[in-house]
């Protein structure tokens, strides 16, 4: 999308755990300020998140710091911080790359996917008007397929991330904690995250993840640690009572 006018921003941006990881730190907001220039340079430059200038000149600290009006301190701090964080990837060329670009911005928004669908249905329909009562079904069952792609498109675009490998939508997460309480769903959170980053798994819903295996996972931790008491009235946690030895 070559120079396109505007980018897609989650409302809820603030509240990202890496986003508010940034505002603790001492030049936090300036830090913040930076990573919004950059994905509005990458949404003019339309080229899935790369951003540079011209003819594939990759932006250097001193040339966004003249741009932006910023420190090249602040620009160097933030272009370090954002790179730890894994929010951009700084090329062997020194071309800045925006994460997960494609992923959050290639999505059209839904009232323009609805839109598009609906024309492009008429048209088909106005093709299949001499045809049998076998190719009428076969193109309701295409309909149907089309607008199941559309809802899928916009449940995906309205889960957030919880970790770095964790998204659901607000509800979810708040079924979690509604039912098992904000540390113990935390908890759950970060058990999954690390499998799915280790094992490079991928889960159509991580909420029917953590249903279906990372609660009982959890729940076996905590009986496993429970302590137990040996004849002698000594608590412990491990295989035999210390105590006792």
């Amino acid at each position: 999308m070559p120079g396109a006018p505007w980018i897609k921003l989650w409302t809820e941006v603030f509240d990202d755990q890496k986003i508010r990881i940034i505002h603790g730190m001492p030049e936090g907001a300036e830090i913040v300020l930076c990573w919004l220039r950059l994905l509005c340079l990458a949404g003019k430059c339309g080229m899935g998140g790369v951003v540079v200038v011209g003819d594939n000149i990759p932006y250097s600290a001193e040339m966004l710091s003249s741009v932006w009006s910023i420190p090249p301190s602040t620009v160097t701090l933030a272009i370090q911080t954002l790179e730890k964080l894994k929010m951009i990837t700084i090329e062997d060329d020194d071309t800045i790359l925006i994460n997960n670009w494609r992923h959050y911005q290639s999505l059209k928004s839904y009232e323009d996917v609805r839109e598009q669908n609906r024309i492009r249905q008429e048209r088909y329909r106005q093709k299949q008007l001499s045809s049998n009562v076998t190719n009428n079904v076969k193109s309701r069952s295409k309909n149907i397929e089309v607008e199941e792609e559309v809802e899928e498109e916009v449940e995906e675009d309205k889960k957030r991330k919880y970790a770095e490998f964790v998204r659901m939508t607000k509800d979810e997460y708040s079924k979690l904690e509604d039912k098992y309480g904000k540390s113990k769903t935390e908890e759950m959170v970060i058990v999954l995250d690390n499998y799915k980053g280790s094992k490079g798994k991928k889960y159509k819903s991580d909420y029917r993840a953590i249903l279906s295996w990372v609660v009982e996972k959890c729940e076996a931790k905590v009986i496993t640690n429970k302590p137990k008491v040996c004849p002698n009235g000594h608590s412990y946690t491990g295989e035999v009572c210390e105590a006792c030895i």
